[in-house]
């Protein structure tokens, strides 16, 4: 039982360490914390759309063994071209080398581990006080990996629209990383769910401190890892099993990847642009908003590179970025078409009169605002503080008009407008929709808009020189 415990998580791990492993040579402990956060959320993607790929091929083998050597020889399949393909990090630019005094730095690090500890704490206590999750988790996500780990022969039952409540028509990386590790367990042990939220939840802290420490210093990665764990909000819905928290993560992994491809030479960034697509591939195949988010970062980088670097180059690393998303879309695509899934007539939803009604203009504005201002679920709110930190310290020389900081900022106004637009046009009442939906999809891009914050901003606690 524990040996096969170990496996069904080491080989995962294995797969993904053979796509990013060169990141590693990028340089010191911060490359090799990001490069295993990244092995182990991609791994844990592919090794979902391994056993997904297993059922569609033979459904009601029930055979361990069979599914071990599949397993086993789609990881070689992976890993091997990989390995030969897959170009070394050679990083084209300096990370910034000021040092302030040592107790500082010191008393940073020490607040960012006592708030992991605290969190961690947290986190195995509310595990404890609902070990089967929120009503997503135990209505959907784990339902559903129930069908996939147990239904045999009949497993496509999940999509089935009878139980349209569970919405059928989410893609299943959540489920299938947990009936996976059931199947190996040989049964659906109820701390597995808890397990899988747990290491969503941490390497997502994990990623967005060793990248920063990488692309800018180790002190600026604590300051934004405290941030993010400052917001109690990240720490519950980890805690209830959503997948909020895990499609958090692969956002921010597909920002981590597309800016570290602006400090590398060209051959390498195309492999990490590869990365990146892979990363909003997983996203899609985790949720439908992943689907959306693949559509206006593509968006968001035409807008950014077309002024600048013309369609030739965008189309050359859009095709990148494409074969880097095609398996987990190719997914995504053949559950839609091959279960015709029961999915929302989101155009039966719209309301046009709401486009000609002022109050209606008003109201969801002040909300949203609103809403964003209080985020978190903290009584001092954090995006006040952190807009006061930007105005205080100050923007990086330059940081304008770099094309990835750019993208960040098409992509993340593409979706405020786009959850602006569900808000305005949905019949519902608005204010019911905001209490209940808002806060987790802010929560899908609360890492990446960290990251780009602290990725922009000057480092409070050396002399660099604002940006005029």
């Amino acid at each position: 039982m524990i040996g096969r415990s170990l496996i069904s998580f080491l080989v995962p791990f294995v797969i993904g360490l053979s796509l990013v492993y060169r990141c590693a040579r990028a340089g010191g402990k911060s490359a090799f914390l990001m490069t295993a956060c990244l092995a182990t959320g991609l791994g844990l993607a592919l090794s979902s759309l391994c056993f997904f790929t297993w059922l569609v091929l033979f459904p009601g083998n029930a055979s361990f063994a069979a599914f071990a050597a599949f397993e086993a020889i789609t990881a070689l399949a992976v890993a091997i071209p990989a390995v030969l393909l897959i170009k070394p990090v050679q990083w084209s630019e300096a990370m910034d080398d000021e040092r302030p005094p040592a107790l500082v730095s010191l008393g940073i690090y020490g607040i960012l581990f006592f708030m992991f500890i605290i969190n961690a704490a947290a986190f195995i206590a509310l595990s404890r006080q609902a070990p089967h999750g929120g009503w997503d988790a135990w209505a959907i996500w784990n339902m559903r990996a129930r069908f996939l780990f147990g239904g045999g022969q009949w497993w496509a039952g999940s999509f089935s629209k009878v139980i349209g409540w569970a919405h059928p028509d989410y893609p299943v990386l959540l489920p299938g990383i947990i009936a996976r590790a059931w199947r190996y367990l040989g049964e659906d042990a109820r701390a597995v769910p808890a397990i899988v939220a747990c290491a969503y939840t941490f390497l997502t802290v994990g990623l967005l401190v060793s990248s920063l420490s990488l692309l800018r210093n180790p002190r600026i990665g604590a300051l934004a890892g405290i941030v993010l764990l400052s917001a109690p909000l990240y720490l519950t819905c980890g805690a209830s099993q959503y997948a909020d928290v895990p499609l958090s993560f692969y956002y921010l992994a597909t920002c981590v990847f597309f800016f570290l491809r602006q400090r590398c030479d060209e051959a390498a960034g195309r492999s990490l642009m590869c990365m990146a697509g892979l990363a909003a591939g997983c996203a899609a195949w985790l949720k439908n908003e992943g689907q959306l988010f693949i559509v206006l970062f593509v968006c968001a980088r035409f807008l950014a590179a077309i002024p600048s670097r013309g369609f030739s180059k965008f189309f050359r690393e859009m095709a990148f970025f494409a074969a880097g998303a095609f398996l987990p879309c190719l997914a995504v695509l053949y559950t839609k078409i091959r279960f015709a899934l029961p999915a929302v007539d989101y155009a039966a939803q719209v309301t046009v009169k709401n486009m000609f009604d002022p109050g209606r203009w008003f109201g969801v504005a002040v909300e949203f605002v609103k809403r964003i201002t209080l985020f978190g679920g903290n009584s001092v709110p954090l995006v006040p503080l952190l807009a006061a930190y930007v105005w205080i310290v100050g923007l990086r020389p330059g940081q304008r008009g770099r094309p990835e900081v750019l993208t960040a900022c098409f992509l993340f106004c593409l979706m405020a407008i786009d959850y602006f637009s569900i808000y305005l046009f949905t019949p519902h009442d608005y204010t019911w929709m905001f209490a209940v939906n808002f806060d987790r999809l802010l929560l899908h891009l609360w890492p990446s808009a960290v990251f780009v914050l602290f990725f922009i901003t000057l480092d409070p606690l050396t002399n660099e020189k604002k940006s005029i």
